[in-house]
């Protein structure tokens, strides 16, 4: 009976000793957390990032941003800023952490919006843009205080630093072959309304305190120009026009570039430096024919386009392509895209686009080109993406709004 005893006893201690080396193995583990990214720039308010964490722990992450006014993080690591600034976003395992600087770029709209005819940015609780009866608005971003700042007819709108800066199509400059809006801004508040520039303005890309634009004048036909916000040094940054869309990112200038003299050639997306050197191409796909006013747009070491890589297919197809030229996928092909200004945007991990194989209806889909679903039986062009709307123009031209999700749909 002793010894029977004392067996069980031996069994308990060895089982205690092993269990005791377990836990302390797995106290010696050391916990490892790392980002995706250590430092990443948010191209203005419109755009967001996402981070992922990868950790040896099967503990849940928890994410912090350690500035709230500039940028928040969910808990599934999405980055939403919400103003210029500097924010430090981290992801924490217990007491193991890693951090990333995300920097929010002071800019007046998306690239995207720009490219697509911008007819609405936001900031902060309001957004801004065009109304359907050609005056500018704005209106809070839960539909109420809508208040008409100005009767012009904007286009390009751009937010930033308390004034709205826009191509005012009701006071339009025609030069050569090319007739648009000249640049005006107005304060948020609807006062101090004022002309920047007589040039025919398009495509304008407020970064800071300078505007960009494609600008027409005489002898001057869709050259990149510069200007500060007050109006003053205006500056022509290329003569090698004529250029067609325009995205200021990152110190540097994307455009597309086409020849009259070939007009059946390759429109080329270039690169310059923001004083007008350079001229890099980053990519050689050909472009649409049908259409001058190829639109395109930046969201981080990306461009989004729509070109032919098969120049023998007619169909232009939807891609993206690293900034400096590699890395090209296919993102929507078989000719799904209407050829024209604004026929996609790219918003998050989703691609807002009129499909040309379904009555150039508006969609949305996943970047991983899943969960495709109708939005609106509109037949849709200048697709513009602020917070939870989506502003578009139908076949008659005519600015619809409708959510993200496809509810709400009303003409402005």
């Amino acid at each position: 009976m002793v010894k029977k005893i004392l067996s069980i006893v031996l069994v308990l201690s060895l089982a205690v000793t092993m269990l005791t080396l377990s836990v302390s193995a797995a106290a010696n583990t050391e916990i490892t957390v790392k980002l995706n990214a250590t430092s990443v720039t948010i191209r203005g308010t419109t755009e967001t990032y996402k981070f992922t964490a990868t950790t040896n722990s099967s503990r849940a992450v928890t994410w912090a941003s350690d500035n709230e006014e500039v940028a928040t993080v969910d808990q599934n690591g999405l980055v939403k800023p919400l103003k210029a600034g500097t924010v430090h976003i981290t992801a924490s395992v217990e007491r193991v952490s890693a951090t990333a600087r995300v920097s929010v770029e002071n800019r007046g709209n998306s690239t995207g919006n720009i490219t697509n005819g911008g007819l609405a940015a936001i900031s902060g609780d309001w957004i801004y843009y065009a109304g359907n009866d050609d005056k500018l608005y704005k209106i809070r971003t839960n539909g109420t205080g809508k208040t008409k700042l100005s009767d012009d007819k904007a286009r390009f709108i751009n937010v930033i630093n308390g004034y709205v800066y826009y191509s005012n199509e009701s006071d339009m400059k025609k030069a050569g072959v090319t007739t648009a809006g000249k640049l005006y801004r107005i304060k948020t508040d609807g006062t101090g309304r004022e002309m920047l520039s007589e040039d025919a303005t398009e495509d304008i890309n407020v970064v800071g305190n300078i505007v960009y634009y494609i600008g027409s004048n005489t002898g001057i036909t869709k050259q990149i120009f510069r200007i500060n916000t007050n109006g003053t040094s205006r500056t022509v940054l290329r003569r090698d026009g004529p250029n067609y869309g325009l995205a200021v990112v990152g110190g540097q200038a994307y455009y597309t570039r086409f020849s009259f003299s070939n007009p059946t050639g390759d429109y080329k997306f270039k690169i310059s430096a923001r004083d007008g050197t350079g001229g890099v191409k980053a990519v050689e796909d050909k472009l649409s024919n049908a259409s001058l006013d190829n639109s395109f747009q930046i969201i981080g070491s990306w461009i989004y386009y729509s070109g032919r890589g098969d120049r023998n297919t007619g169909l232009d197809n939807f891609y993206r392509v690293k900034t400096d030229g590699t890395g090209r996928e296919l993102l929507l092909g078989d000719g799904w895209n209407w050829i024209g200004r604004g026929a996609a945007n790219v918003v998050g991990n989703s691609i807002f686009f009129a499909d040309n194989k379904n009555g150039r209806s508006l969609y949305r889909i996943g970047l991983d080109g899943q969960n495709k679903t109708r939005l609106t039986n509109d037949r849709v062009h200048q697709i513009c993406v602020v917070g939870s709307w989506i502003y578009y123009m139908d076949d008659k031209d005519d600015i619809f709004r409708v959510r993200t999700n496809g509810n709400d749909r009303q003409k402005v």
